[in-house]
């Protein structure tokens, strides 16, 4: 008695998840979830998931207290196979309505998810209080019984067509990867192929006509070829409001930022010189000294911020140079020498010293 009423309840639980799962899923005709709302999908899933394991438990229950014994002599295990596959068939439609796989969902939802099911709850619950040889000789069991093997023969049938779907979609995936990579390491191998100008040229004209100027100069501190830095400058030059940009980027806090600034305008065509450039270059010798006196580790490289501070140096009084007898700019050089002079004795203080000589 015991055994039936756990049964009993088992099953009928089952039935309340599946008709939870018929509701959420309008039916299985429904608008499945999209986006954050999606999220929500895994209620009908688990739903599915706890009425398989229930009509399992209740027909364990049932073969334990002998109460599918009319089935016969291996009826117990047929009956659970049976539940299995049913069970397997409303979950295995629910997941062909989240997965929106046709028009084919709803009529089969119905079947797998709503008929057979409660037909197989209605045989459970009969089975556990009703006498077996009355159930045998019942008309409407076979009818039942049909329904059910039916199916679980549904469930099987969409979990192979699953299975080969979800290969071939694998097998999709993979050729369209190695697809991907192959047309990755053709395009690797072109650019390979070409000059160090002719893939920046290729690089550029990706590029904004608004792009600023530092995404050009920041690489010129690096060691580049003549060919490549003038054509990177060249491209600079075309910078809209370069003397603005200029000004903003050789006395930027980024060390990296300011030797790129510097190099370009060390580099540039003694035709594109203006005297503004003068002016900016002697602020960036101001913002160097003033940081090398608040940090006097500022003189160690920094792979990142200052590769090579000494080059930073150099380059600023290169620059200068190309400015002869600038006031200002002596003065600024003069003050970033006073800075330097002002350090703790060490071998890169004495480099940097000699890379900054008095003007």
């Amino acid at each position: 008695m015991f055994l039936s009423l756990l049964a009993t309840a088992a099953a009928l639980l089952a039935g309340l998840l599946l008709l939870a799962n018929l509701l959420m899923s309008g039916a299985y005709a429904g608008r499945v979830p999209s986006g954050d709302a999606a999220m929500g999908l895994v209620v009908p899933f688990f739903c599915a998931v706890g009425a398989v394991i229930l009509l399992l438990v209740a027909t364990g229950l049932l073969i334990a207290n002998g109460r599918l014994d009319w089935l016969g002599a291996r009826g117990g295990w047929l009956a659970m196979a049976v539940m299995l596959g049913v069970g397997l068939a409303a979950g295995a439609v629910l997941v062909a309505w989240m997965e929106r796989m046709g028009v084919w969902v709803t009529p089969l939802g119905w079947f797998c998810g709503v008929i057979a099911p409660m037909s197989a709850i209605v045989l459970l619950v009969a089975s556990a209080w009703r006498d077996g040889a009355t159930l045998q000789s019942a008309g409407w069991v076979r009818g039942v019984l049909i329904v059910l093997v039916l199916s679980a023969l549904c469930g099987l049938a969409m979990g192979l067509w699953g299975g080969v779907r979800q290969w071939q979609q694998s097998a999709e995936n993979a050729a369209r990867a190695r697809a991907e990579q192959a047309q990755r390491d053709s395009e690797s191998a072109r650019r390979d192929a070409l000059s160090p100008v002719e893939r920046l040229r290729e690089d550029y004209a990706r590029f904004s006509p608004t792009t600023p100027l530092w995404v050009f100069i920041a690489g010129l501190p690096d060691p580049t070829e003549a060919d490549v830095r003038d054509f990177i400058i060249a491209r600079a030059l075309q910078v809209p409001e370069l003397d603005a940009d200029l000004a903003a980027t050789i006395t930027d806090a980024h060390p990296r930022y300011r030797h790129g600034a510097s190099e370009f305008v060390r580099y540039a065509p003694a035709t594109a010189l203006k005297p503004a450039w003068a002016v900016a270059v002697a602020a960036s010798m101001r913002v160097t000294a003033a940081q090398i006196a608040s940090n006097p580790e500022w003189l160690q490289p920094d792979d990142f911020a200052n590769p090579d501070p000494v080059a930073h140096l150099a380059s600023l009084v290169a620059t200068a140079a190309r400015f002869p007898g600038h006031a200002d700019l002596q003065a600024a050089q003069s003050e970033l020498r006073a800075v330097l002079s002002h350090l703790p004795t060490s071998p890169q203080r004495e480099r940097a010293l000699a890379a900054v000589p008095a003007p």
